[in-house]
């Protein structure tokens, strides 16, 4: 098999785990980012499988409308060589990591949670990297942060719409 064709079967494999509940959508991904980063030339994807590794699947922040946008753009989105490992980044991104429709900042940046380890406070960050802190300013700001799971959110966020 080619490049392209392999390519072409982590993207399906990709559709198809989205159809699936939130633990077996999980898994499929998984699966998918282990072969994707074999295909891959860097170690970007690791990231999101040391995340899927060490965080439990009921507590990964799943939206619905974030399972309705990754797969609208893997279904219009052609990757290449050189582009593959940002777009599955980026769809990792998207699904993992909360988000609500409307909460974006001033300059229409999609806001996405996360948490500072040293403290576990929430703040959100746009996609201009404009941040907005959720529980109050942090004493000492690390930059080691995390994607924000339910456990995290559930006390400061009136959601009800997961996967």
């Amino acid at each position: 098999m080619n490049y392209s064709t392999h390519m072409q079967n982590i993207k399906n494999d990709f559709i198809s785990a989205l159809s699936l509940d939130k633990l077996n959508l999980i898994q499929g991904i998984y699966q998918t980012l282990e072969k994707a980063k074999k295909l891959s030339k860097t170690n970007r994807l690791q990231e999101w499988i040391n995340f899927l590794d060490n965080t439990e699947w009921e507590d990964i922040a799943i939206t619905r409308h974030a399972v309705q946008e990754v797969r609208k753009i893997l279904i219009n989105t052609t990757f290449s060589q050189d582009t593959f490992d940002g777009y599955i980044g980026q769809l990792c991104e998207i699904l993992f990591t909360f988000w609500q429709i409307d909460d974006t900042c001033e300059r229409g940046g999609q806001y996405l949670y996360y948490k500072y380890l040293d403290c576990n406070i929430v703040f959100k960050e746009s996609g201009f990297g404009l941040v907005q802190h959720i529980q109050g300013e942090p004493q000492i700001m690390k930059y080691d942060c995390s994607i924000a799971t339910i456990s995290d959110l559930k006390d400061i966020i009136d959601f009800n719409d997961w996967y």
